[in-house]
């Protein structure tokens, strides 16, 4: 038996489906550049300032990918990959003294500001991040509900798509058996919701107290 697969544009909005037309054939269309319906191939990077074969130059607002501690200089990332062939390259079962001085400073921090000891844990990426603080917050007080602010973006993987807005993560990847709330945004400037004199929108307020406790 052939399993039925929905088009990933069976439910998207026009102007993605218009978007998602102008991908090549061999590229997958599930990323987070195709998005708009220009998107630009860039030659260059300087700076905050991006380059398209046209000669355009963008100023990244963004920040990706690490790149909002030094930009696009090549000379800071030229002596941060001779700082890094320096370091021990250990498999993730490995422990080093590199390791454990960057622990005890971070945990030194976390009790300078908490007053709370406590144990900190290093993960490869902010996905596999938020799914270990789900395990933590689950272990402590149980599975339930977890609550969300509406427009935020966790990751990808299968858990934290379910946490994320964009229906292009929960429509496809989304993880069966999590209870999320979303809730509006907390700042009126970037909610979709027009606010009330005085205060939040009335549909605010009751997304919010309907998950309050005993709510």
């Amino acid at each position: 038996m052939t399993p039925t697969v929905t088009p990933i544009t069976a439910s998207a909005p026009e102007s993605v489906v218009a978007s998602l037309a102008q991908v090549p054939e061999f590229v997958s269309a599930g990323n987070l550049i195709y998005r708009a319906t220009h998107v630009p191939r860039y030659v260059k990077a300087e700076g905050c300032f991006l380059e398209d074969a046209s000669g355009r130059r963008y100023l990244d607002a963004e920040a990706a990918n690490g790149t909002v501690p030094f930009g696009y200089r090549a000379d800071i990332v030229r002596k941060a990959v001779e700082r890094c062939a320096e370091l021990p390259a250990l498999p993730s079962f490995c422990e080093s003294d590199l390791r454990l001085s960057v622990l005890e400073r971070l945990e030194a921090g976390f009790f300078a500001e908490f007053g709370v000891r406590g144990r900190v844990d290093l993960d490869l990426g902010g996905a596999q991040a938020m799914e270990t603080a789900l395990r933590m917050a689950f272990s402590v007080n149980g599975p339930g509900p977890v609550m969300v602010f509406d427009g935020g973006y966790h990751g990808r993987s299968a858990a934290t798509s379910m946490l994320s807005s964009s229906w292009r993560y929960r429509d496809i990847l989304g993880a069966p058996g999590l209870e999320v709330a979303r809730l509006p945004q907390p700042d009126c400037s970037a909610c979709g919701l027009e606010p009330a004199e005085g205060g939040c929108h009335r549909r605010c307020i009751e997304a919010v107290s309907s998950w309050g406790s005993g709510g």
